[in-house]
């Protein structure tokens, strides 16, 4: 979870003009709690977005950069998947 709030703040993947409409967070909300980690001060509702927001376009969002994305997670899109699988309110 945590490669994935960094890759999301501080990866190529999202622009800034875009970020907060994406994640319902700005940059720096989501940098806050990727450096706090894994004791992120906010309440659950916004670390819950962080995180699921985070997994899910890194998963989806048509962001162009396969390999930057293959440098953060190099084992591929599976471990990104079964992280979210994972968070609650997900199906399962």
């Amino acid at each position: 979870m945590h490669r994935a709030l960094g890759a999301a703040v501080e990866g190529p993947f999202f622009p800034e003009w875009e970020f907060d409409t994406l994640f319902g967070l700005d940059r720096s909300e989501v940098r806050a709690i990727y450096e706090a980690w894994p004791s992120p001060a906010c309440n659950s509702d916004r670390l819950l977005a962080a995180m699921t927001w985070s997994l899910i376009y890194l998963l989806h969002y048509p962001h162009k950069h396969e390999d930057a994305f293959r440098r953060y997670f190099p084992e591929g899109r599976s471990v990104l998947s079964a992280t979210l699988a994972r968070l609650p309110g997900r199906d399962r």
